[in-house]
């Protein structure tokens, strides 16, 4: 999936990104960055919103579940179950978070549970650069769920 139909996937489906000025940055396949402009997401305080950093961390990593789902082909549902987020300094740049794909036997082993149980999950590290790397780091828990009515991508 190339980073423009990503564009079109955020843009559609899940409005905010639209308000906080979410783009693809980059996408390869293995690691995908996100990136938000400071101003709409700045708070009174002359840093970014915490607010606007969580929701990205959390559309960063569900964005790398569903783009691992899209191109499997699998019909399920990505939800975020659990997101712990550290706020280690402030963000007083453009916000840009970044995730790695998990290595494949964990990729494999999440499509199999899947396949099998019509559940899984996956644990994902999301983190986001300001004036010094991990300024926020998140782990976050998403689950794959078997749909239960058909409905196109």
């Amino acid at each position: 999936m190339t980073a423009a139909a990503l564009a079109d996937i955020l843009k559609a489906g899940i409005p905010l990104t639209g308000f906080m000025g979410v783009e693809v940055q980059y996408y390869d396949g293995h690691e995908l960055r996100l990136a938000a402009p400071y101003e709409p997401n700045r708070n009174h305080k002359g840093a970014a919103f915490g607010g606007s950093l969580a929701a990205l961390v959390v559309v960063t990593g569900w964005a790398m579940v569903e783009l691992a789902r899209r191109e499997r082909g699998l019909d399920a549902e990505v939800v975020i179950a659990q997101l712990e987020t550290r706020y280690l300094a402030p963000v007083t740049t453009t916000l840009v978070s970044r995730c790695e794909r998990p290595p494949t036997e964990i990729m494999e082993a999440l499509f199999t549970e899947f396949m099998t149980c019509g559940k899984a999950a996956v644990e994902l590290t999301i983190t986001i650069e300001g004036k010094r790397p991990g300024s926020v780091t998140s782990r976050a828990r998403y689950v794959l769920i078997r749909r239960s009515t058909q409905r196109d991508d």
